[in-house]
Order: C-alpha cells, then structure tokens, then sequence
C-alpha cells in the first residue's frame, strides 16, 4: 500500500474536485482516486498529424519608417517575467473554461 499526502495550491483546481466529490456523492479523495485510474488506464499517446513549420508560416513585413521610438517600452510595469506569465495563463485558462 501507498501513502500518498497532496496539497493543493490552485484554487481552480480545489473548487473543480469539491464540485465534482458534491455531485458523485463522494469524497474527494475518491474523486482523486478516480481522476489517478482514469488517467493511468486511458494513458495513451496523442495522435497528431505533425505539420511542416515552413509551409504553414508566413513572413511578417512591416514597412520600415524614419519613426523613433525610443521612448516606447512595452511591458515597462513588468517586474516579475515568471509572475506575469504564470498569472496571464491562469486569466486565459479560467477564460477559456
């Protein structure tokens, strides 16, 4: 026998299980349980027809100008890269659900 002890950190991902443990009737360590043996018995590689990067690509072509720009500074009030990416997935993952 295993002894596994988790903790959840994502907030999504906590509601998710308490919703789903709520409408089976169950725990959610068997709601867990059953997520690992799905996962485990239905473990089979994605089939994807792998496409050539250079006929589905385009080049970009802006036309060049005498304009200065150098007082332009995209992501300027970006002090944290990691934080700033972690927390755009998390807004696009909660908008895409």
């Amino acid at each position: 026998m295993f002894q596994l002890t988790l903790q959840i950190t994502d907030d999504t991902i906590e509601q998710a299980l308490l919703r789903l443990a709520q409408q089976r009737h169950s725990k959610v360590s068997e709601v867990i349980m059953m997520a690992i043996q799905d996962f485990i018995t239905h473990n089979e590689p994605l089939n994807y027809k792998k496409l050539d990067p250079l006929a589905h690509s385009t080049v970009i072509n802006y036309p060049v100008t005498d304009e200065n720009l150098d007082d332009v500074k995209p992501f300027a009030e970006v002090n944290d890269a990691a934080q700033y990416v972690q927390t755009l997935r998390q807004q696009t993952w909660n908008k895409n659900r």
